[in-house]
């Protein structure tokens, strides 16, 4: 089960109902057999935003026919960052597994730019770790990730070009534009550049001519803004040519190819300069569109390029932003899929600023459109699309998955212990510990060496002799390499009030003729307690209350039903919930039971 699986977990539902008899004694009668299963009753739901990572929240909201799910952050606490799920821009690739591959860091996710489903690459700019990985479009918005955390949108045009230089750097030939990047052809003629980012090989195909271009300082990839030199190192015509990890293939397409053979022989020198017009140094980026918030108030025409279905059909959509005091926000609506009525681009415009955007740009919408929370996807698609780019929150602490919050070790083997998985962001010193929360000394559980990522940790109350009462499950982190030690902490709690739920069919003889069909229902409190015990069907539906909030001392307690819901007797799968509420909080049970059928009572013979 998913950690976040309990953000969704059901309410606990209102009783309904009269009580029946009470009684500490034994039961008459012979328990039939019956098939019983016994677990912890859900807790409620967070109604409030759940802490992901300490500063990092997530929040499913429900606006009339509309579902957001919401990940903010505080200022500085997190980072923003595009990654190509796929492993390059000309490869789709699962979100989910995407974020899974990097969970010490990565604690949330959101789909990235438009891409074109049939040939795998973005629609518009993606620069990551300084590396020009595709073009931009001129007419869409691109979010840009500054190198001091500070968003920005632009809309950018890359003016690329090379030129065959002398030994001595002096350029010799005629500038051949590049208006391409990393991505197939789309007119009969045209230059296009590939680079490492692109994937192994370029695309095959007919009316072509490529130069292979080692690059003299050997770094995979070209920048935003600068230039590169090199030597032509192979040729081909046919394409298909194999990327090189310190170079870059040069691709000339119909009319395009001539330059390439004449001006790029083997052992040719050559510069090829890269400029995208106002992209700041150091900056990362992705491409998406349109631009939804601008200074905190909702841009009102967001066409960009785009087609009029494409901003005004109701639909699932994701959008990224920056919160006016510095933190980051993630928003992903659902739609149709989900059974939700979707929204606008207009309608994200309004909703991020109603947020409390500073800045929002649009990224890919409909089936694109997705949210992971830690490892938890949670727009729920039948089948998730993959996807080119991604945008990440990173956060560099350790970090503890959200826990059952109550443990209730009096061996009834139903929530006696459990386990936290704690995210240590790196190599380092990882400690663990319960800490009660009124005071006293803390109990270790776990003080180990990571190398970074989850680590599962026992929660064994009984074992380490814990207590009853509230505590902080408290993880602390020391980087191997130095600097400051995080931590981390979740609230939860120690309670043995409520153990061992029993319900066993059995016939009340009570001096009749056919004994009557009944359930005994068995618990132990372990302190004093007010207890509500109910019958659901099993849609989990209220249909009997035994027991609405009544004071029971410690020890074993016994109710028997007399199986009627109103005037029928209830037979088949049933659950019995018991509540118990005392001074450490409410702790349930739930136990399902299979009853049998009813015999009809037996005609008295004549005599």
């Amino acid at each position: 089960m998913s950690p976040l699986s309990a953000y969704r977990s059901c309410h606990i539902r209102r009783a309904l109902g009269a009580a029946a008899c009470v009684s500490a004694g034994a039961l008459p009668g012979a328990p039939a057999a019956a098939a019983t299963s016994v677990q912890a009753l859900p807790t409620a739901p967070a109604r409030g935003p759940v802490v992901v990572a300490p500063g990092v929240t997530y929040q499913r909201v429900a606006d009339g026919g509309r579902v957001l799910h919401v990940v903010r952050t505080r200022p500085g606490v997190a980072g923003l960052a595009p990654l190509l799920p796929g492993g390059s821009v000309s490869s789709t690739g699962s979100l989910l597994n995407a974020v899974a591959a990097r969970q010490a860091t990565v604690v949330a996710a959101v789909n990235g730019d438009f891409f074109n489903l049939s040939a795998s690459y973005p629609s518009g700019m993606t620069v990551i770790d300084n590396r020009l990985m595709s073009e931009p479009e001129p007419s869409r918005s691109a979010l840009v990730i500054g190198a001091d955390g500070r968003l920005s949108a632009g809309r950018f045009t890359l003016a690329g070009s090379w030129q065959t230089v002398a030994p001595d750097g002096t350029p010799v030939g005629a500038v051949r534009r590049v208006p391409g990047l990393n991505r197939p052809g789309e007119r009969p003629s045209e230059m296009l550049l590939y680079t490492p980012d692109y994937g192994r090989v370029t695309p095959a195909g007919p009316s072509r001519n490529e130069a292979v271009v080692r690059l003299d300082q050997g770094a995979p990839g070209i920048a935003a803004v600068g230039s590169v030199t090199g030597t032509v190192v192979g040729l081909d015509d046919s394409g298909g040519t194999a990327v090189p990890p310190n170079g870059v293939v040069i691709t000339g397409l119909g009319s395009q190819r001539a330059s390439v053979v004449s001006d790029l022989p083997l052992g040719q020198r050559v510069r090829i300069d890269t400029s995208v017009g106002g992209f700041p140094a150091g900056a990362q980026a992705v491409g998406g569109g349109p631009l939804l918030v601008d200074e905190g108030a909702p841009v009102p025409s967001a066409s960009e390029g785009f087609t009029l279905s494409q901003v005004t059909q109701a639909t699932s959509r994701t959008a990224v932003g920056q919160l006016r005091d510095g933190g980051y926000i993630l928003v992903t609506t659902e739609g149709g899929a989900q059974g939700s009525d979707g929204v606008t681009a207009a309608d994200q415009a309004r909703i991020m600023a109603r947020f409390g955007a500073r800045l929002a740009v649009a990224m890919d919408a409909g089936g694109s459109a997705q949210m992971v929370v830690d490892d938890w996807p949670v727009v729920a698609w039948s089948s998730p699309r993959p996807v080119v780019t991604a945008v990440a929150l990173t956060y560099p602490g350790v970090r503890i998955a959200p826990v059952t919050p109550r443990v209730t070790p009096n061996s009834d083997r139903v929530d006696d212990r459990a386990t936290a998985r704690v995210t240590a962001p790196g190599p380092g010193m990882l400690s663990v510990a319960l800490v009660p929360r009124k005071g006293g000394d803390a109990i270790p559980l776990a003080r180990t060496q990571v190398e970074g990522g989850p680590v599962k940790v026992a929660i064994d109350p009984g074992r380490k002799r814990a207590p009853d009462g509230p505590y902080r499950l408290a993880a602390e982190f020391t980087p191997a390499a130095g600097g400051a030690a995080t931590t981390a902490s979740r609230r939860m709690v120690v309670d043995r009030t409520l153990a061992a739920l029993t319900a066993r069919p059995f016939r009340l003889k009570a001096r009749r003729a056919t004994p009557r069909p009944s359930v005994a229902v068995g618990f132990r409190l372990f302190r004093r307690a007010r207890v509500t015990l109910r019958i659901e069907n099993a849609a989990g539906r209220p249909v009997r209350v035994l027991a609405a909030g009544r004071w029971m001392p410690a020890g074993n307690r016994r109710v028997v039903w007399d199986r009627f819901v109103g005037r029928r007797i209830a037979q088949g799968r049933v659950r019995i919930v018991a509540i118990a509420r005392s001074s450490y909080g409410t702790s349930g049970l739930v136990a399902t039971v299979d009853l049998p059928k009813a015999a009809p009572a037996k005609k008295r013979r004549r005599g």
